[in-house]
């Protein structure tokens, strides 16, 4: 089974309503074997309003990309619609789908005269970090109100006895994530 697996690095968190994507990586493989068919990476330049420097110490923080990458970046829409033909008719997958979608979903909505495509041209198929913790309740623990946490990616890895050392950027999550999926499509 072929499909994409993709991860966000962004200058802030949801709570954050001006927080944006400023990196997208994706990975194209087969579940049945692991194979790499694929990848897609780049960084985004959001729109002016978005690019606020006290934001991006966050982000720097995280996963390393400082202000400037994402200054000279390509535009937005154009990322964004190269990732989207890109991706074609495959099923998507993320990490971290609830965050990561919403998140694109704020680029959609940026594009007030978005005519040639939107959202609902992404097949959006499932969250790897729900599947895992849905496997594996056992290792996921429990909040006060009895509710499953979520299991992290690297914490997830090392259950798994997948080699740890991320650099926390988007295509390198992207490939962790795959790696991941296709353990969790083998189970």
């Amino acid at each position: 089974m072929i499909v994409v697996t993709f991860d966000l690095e962004t200058t802030g968190l949801l709570e954050d309503p001006t927080a944006r994507p400023v990196e997208i990586g994706a990975v194209r493989h087969n579940l049945d074997t692991g194979e790499v068919l694929g990848t897609f990476s780049s960084f985004l330049r959001p729109d002016k309003m978005f690019l606020d420097s006290a934001k991006f110490a966050l982000c720097k923080r995280i996963s390393g990309i400082e202000k400037e990458d994402v200054v000279n970046a390509n535009d937005f829409k154009d990322v964004l619609f190269d990732f989207v033909s890109w991706v074609g008719d495959d099923l998507i997958y993320s990490w971290n789908l609830p965050f990561d979608q919403r998140m694109l979903a704020r680029l959609f909505s940026d594009l007030a005269d978005n005519r040639i495509f939107d959202e609902s041209s992404l097949h959006y198929a499932g969250c790897w970090q729900h599947f895992y913790t849905f496997m594996h309740p056992d290792r996921a623990g429990r909040t006060l109100s009895g509710q499953l946490k979520r299991i992290s990616l690297s914490r997830a890895m090392l259950y798994e006895g997948v080699d740890t050392k991320q650099s926390h950027r988007a295509l390198s999550d992207a490939h962790y994530a795959a790696r991941m999926g296709q353990i969790i499509y083998k189970k």
